[in-house]
Parts: C-alpha cells; structure tokens; sequence
C-alpha cells in the first residue's frame, strides 16, 4: 500500500489487482475497504479482481479453484462492487472489444510486488522474473525483451484476434486459446450488458457537461 501511495502521489496510474478463487474472493470487499479508507475514490486508482490463472492448493492442500463459469461470474460481481465503491476506474471513453491481450508485452504497463520488485507479469513476479524495483526503476533489460518474444505458432498467425491475442515464450499460459464462436456465445449476454452499463455512464457524463 505504502507503494500504491507514493505512485499516486505522482499522478501515475495505479491498477490494484486481487487474484481470486473459491478460497479468497471473500476478501475483495475487505480490500476495497481498506483501499477506500487509505486513498479515496482517487481517478488515479483501478481495483479490480481476475481469476487466479492454475490451481493452487490452499493450506490444507485443497484447490478451491471453482469452475470457469463460476469465476467469470465472480468476475462481474466483484468488478460491480468494485464499481459500486468508486474504484474502477478502468475506462474514461467506450471500450474497444479486445480478447486475451496480455500485459506482459505492453511497454506501459508493469507488475509492481509488495516489496517493490517490479515485473512484467502478473502471474510471473519470482526473484528471477523481476525487471527492477521501484526505488531504482527497470534495471533488467535482457529480461524485458524476454517478455517481448512472441511463441511461433502458426495457428496464431491464422486467426482472426491476432495480435490482440498472442503467446509469449515465456508465458505459463501457452497452452490456453481462446475459440471465438464459443466465447461468443458463453459470455455475448454479459458483454451487451457491460456495454449498456458503459453507454449509460458515458451519457451521464455528458448530461454532467451540459
């Protein structure tokens, strides 16, 4: 949090992101509590949460990972509660549509630890994984162009969310592809519903500027 705040103080973008599964999804509403209390509704700060990507066991050696419908529900309520608090602030226009892009590869983006170890991935913070930290900025630049090697897999380069949607050699996620038609249909409903949601904001706000 102590780094989150001299960030903010900055004016730099800040995304606070709590992992989640059946185990701890309970906590967000704590997070964002504490969030609220430290910072405020501050239009620098995005809380949001995102499905823990694998299956870790918990403490007595149980996964609690939850079903793929489960956590993409959980998604949406967690991001409306989020909202609900005055701390998504993800979007400042419409949103473009883009699938499984990753933050990895993006040069404004990175993934801050605790401790203040800096990566690039917000699955991939190891020791060995880290770019810099934030006292010193990005120290590691072999391995920021790491980051940046794209898998070679032809069936990517044919398909139509190419390059919105790419695999990195190094990501732990290479063997996860999103199917277009049956994304579509699974989640077409909650997409038209995030998008009203975002139409009806975007016209309050020009209701506020007249």
């Amino acid at each position: 949090m102590h780094n989150i705040g001299l960030l903010l103080s900055q004016g730099i973008r800040v995304g606070l992101r709590m992992n989640f599964d059946v185990g701890n999804y309970r906590e967000f509403k704590d997070l964002l509590n504490d969030v609220l209390n430290r910072f405020g509704r501050n239009e620098n700060l995005n809380v949001s949460a995102f499905p823990v990507i694998g299956e870790y066991p918990d403490a007595e050696g149980k996964i609690q990972h939850g079903s793929d419908e489960w956590l993409t529900d959980k998604r949406y309520e967690l991001g409306a509660l989020s909202e609900a608090y005055g701390l998504r602030h993800q979007q400042t226009e419409l949103p473009s549509l883009n699938l499984q892009t990753c933050i990895a590869y993006r040069d404004n983006h990175i993934v801050i630890r605790p401790d203040g170890g800096i990566s690039r991935c917000a699955e991939l913070f190891d020791d060995a994984d880290l770019i810099g930290n934030i006292q010193e900025g990005i120290t590691r630049q072999d391995i920021v162009k790491s980051w940046k090697a794209v898998a070679d897999y032809d069936f990517c380069k044919k398909c139509i969310l190419f390059p919105n949607c790419l695999r990195l050699v190094k990501c732990r996620n290479k063997n996860y592809c999103v199917k277009i038609d049956d994304l579509v249909h699974q989640y077409e409903s909650k997409i038209i519903q995030e998008y009203e949601q975002y139409l009806r904001q975007h016209e309050r706000g020009l209701n506020d500027g007249n």
